[in-house]
């Protein structure tokens, strides 16, 4: 099981692994929002493991006002924040009745199932989207066409294999989309990371 980090912040946020952590690193540092600390998780399969272990950490109870956490959908949204609220009432932590509210308790908690609370899908997801408009995601489409033609198989993880197409045709290219994220790759200012930045705000 993943080790959680000294306890240092009186908002914390818990993130899925390490694209995600450079991902909301990132994030945070652009929205200037100082008093949050990102904790990593791991895997899906590791939170509640993580959790349990994290709330009788030292300084918990005496630091944390707020607890924030961020998963991907996968294939089901519903289900995705059902398997983190299960996690939070194993810790005997509060459960917030859907995503983005926040408990009226201490601390509060308060769950993000990306890429939008509702839709299944990742963080790859709306990275994807917020550069739809680049011109590099025609031609990556065209290949994907192509490949469809000329292949009887494809990744298996079609999101994934197209951001790693579109970090390909950066100048400079980075290997991972949290690596992508402190370059300044995404763009900050698109409308679908608003959502994710008003959950960081109001946690």
């Amino acid at each position: 099981m993943r080790e959680y980090s000294e306890i240092k912040k009186p908002k914390q946020l818990l993130v899925e692994g390490n694209d995600a952590d450079y991902f909301f690193s990132a994030l945070l540092e652009e929205i200037g929002i100082e008093e949050i600390q990102i904790q990593n998780y791991g895997g899906i399969d590791e939170l509640r493991g993580f959790l349990k272990q994290f709330c009788i950490a030292p300084g918990f109870l005496e630091r944390v006002e707020s607890l924030g956490i961020v998963r991907d959908a996968e294939t089901d949204s519903n289900a995705a924040f059902q398997s983190v609220s299960s996690a939070l009432n194993a810790a005997n932590l509060p459960v917030p009745q859907c995503p983005l509210e926040l408990t009226n308790t201490k601390p509060h908690t308060g769950i993000f199932i990306l890429p939008d609370n509702e839709m299944n899908g990742m963080l790859e997801t709306v990275c994807l989207s917020s550069v739809k408009k680049d011109p590099a995601m025609l031609c990556i489409d065209e290949y994907f066409r192509c490949l469809r033609e000329k292949l009887e198989h494809l990744p298996k993880n079609i999101e994934k294999a197209h951001l790693q197409a579109f970090l390909a045709s950066r100048q400079k290219v980075p290997k991972k989309l949290g690596i992508a994220a402190k370059q300044g790759i995404w763009p900050w200012n698109s409308l679908v990371f608003n959502s994710i930045k008003n959950f960081l705000n109001h946690l």
